[in-house]
């Protein structure tokens, strides 16, 4: 006789005799029993198959495989929080990472084995740049370092040294590194030579309540940055002649800082003022084509199909890029997010207790990750790996689980 867990279908004759049967002259359990199965076969029979929900669909794993110390925070230390993004050199092999302790650190992305430390005099806070077999990144000391790669020996006779603190990741090309610093100005330096080329700044306004530079952009002979005055400027590679600028900042009289760093596609850059919102500009004139609002959008983040946008109130959004429509919008509102970071068809953004990692074409939440420590540094992600600086100074290496 067929039971509960039979497939679906008529039940057998045995079933239905016991169904016709005096109740007194069938045992409890095979009442149960045949009860079972034809509830079992009416299902089947009214209800269609219930298909699961993309949203209902279990999240994707994400394993930490390693750890390594970068910084120690002190005792009494009150939320801590480190800045830093990793970044990967030797195609993928090497993974290095900065701290407020000020020394930079290249690991083995697999086993998290330790290759060499590097020592700065001031934090790292930035991103990192990798060229070749050099890596070029700057400090609150107010230097510039180039770095091997492979030895983490300095490469230059002595770091470039400016007045303010570097806190956003340099751009490399045509032999030359550009990087702004919190004196409100781009240097140009001979990446070969770390010897000084040019240099760019506008004045520095007293009533701006927030700090931070973002990294130049290089777009062929045009290198673009964003000023604390809210202007995005284009400036020629070879001696830092002003081809235009544009003000982003709007009316606004705060936080009108473009501490964005710049993203170029096709003939549009993408960059935003912290008050205002992120700005479409043509990169040949610097008009503005169009503009999308929000209050503390970080650097964008861009791939073949979207241009992707973080704020700090916690809302992460797809733009086409050529109109500026929204394609679909993830609501955190608990979240201070970090700038997104997109890797394949996956983007990541830092939560301030973690990372989320979600569809890149359709905004659905594929895992939620979080730390003990927090995180507030956007993740750095290559062939199925994830490296993050923990705020309470690790740098861990993670895989995801298909």
């Amino acid at each position: 006789m067929k039971t509960a867990s039979q497939s679906c279908g008529t039940p057998s004759r045995g079933a239905t005799a016991a169904t016709l049967a005096p109740a007194s002259r069938v045992p409890f359990a095979r009442i149960v029993a045949t009860l079972a199965a034809s509830l079992v076969s009416l299902g089947c029979g009214v209800f269609p198959p219930v298909e699961v929900h993309p949203d209902d669909r279990p999240p994707e794993a994400i394993q930490t495989t390693w750890r390594a110390v970068l910084n120690e925070p002190a005792v009494l230390a009150y939320r801590p929080k480190e800045y830093a993004t990793p970044a990967y050199a030797h195609g993928g092999k090497l993974v290095m990472a900065g701290s407020e302790r000020g020394t930079l650190v290249a690991a083995n992305a697999r086993d998290g084995r330790v290759a060499w430390r590097y020592q700065t005099g001031g934090k790292l806070r930035g991103r990192l740049t990798v060229s070749n077999d050099s890596v070029y990144f700057g400090a609150t000391d107010g230097r510039l370092y180039r770095v091997e790669t492979s030895s983490g020996s300095l490469a230059w006779d002595r770091p470039f040294d400016t007045r303010g603190a570097i806190t956003a990741a340099p751009a490399v090309g045509g032999g030359r590194v550009f990087f702004r610093n919190n004196e409100n100005r781009l240097y140009a330096v001979d990446a070969a030579k770390g010897t000084y080329l040019w240099d760019q700044g506008r004045g520095r306004r007293e009533d701006l309540g927030i700090t931070g530079e973002g990294s130049p952009t290089i777009a062929g002979e045009v290198v673009l940055a964003g000023f604390d005055d809210g202007s995005l400027s284009a400036m020629r590679v070879t001696d830092g002649a002003s081809l235009w600028s544009v003000n982003i900042g709007g009316r606004e009289t705060r936080f009108t800082d473009v501490d964005t760093t710049p993203v170029v596609i096709g003939d549009q850059v993408y960059a935003a003022s912290f008050a205002t919102g992120l700005y479409a500009v043509g990169l040949k004139h610097g008009g503005i084509t169009w503009f999308h609002e929000g209050r503390g959008v970080q650097s964008p983040a861009a791939d073949s199909r979207f241009l992707y946008v973080s704020t700090v109130d916690g809302e992460l959004s797809a733009l086409d890029p050529v109109k500026g429509a929204v394609a679909w919008t993830l609501e955190l509102p608990w979240a201070s997010l970090s700038a997104p970071v997109v890797a394949g068809d996956r983007i990541f953004v830092a939560t301030g207790q973690g990372f989320v990692m979600a569809d890149a074409a359709t905004g659905r939440v594929l895992s939620r990750f979080s730390t003990d420590d927090g995180l507030v540094a956007p993740v750095a992600s290559q062939a199925g790996q994830l490296h993050f600086v923990t705020n309470g100074g690790s740098l861990i290496g993670a895989r995801l689980l298909h």
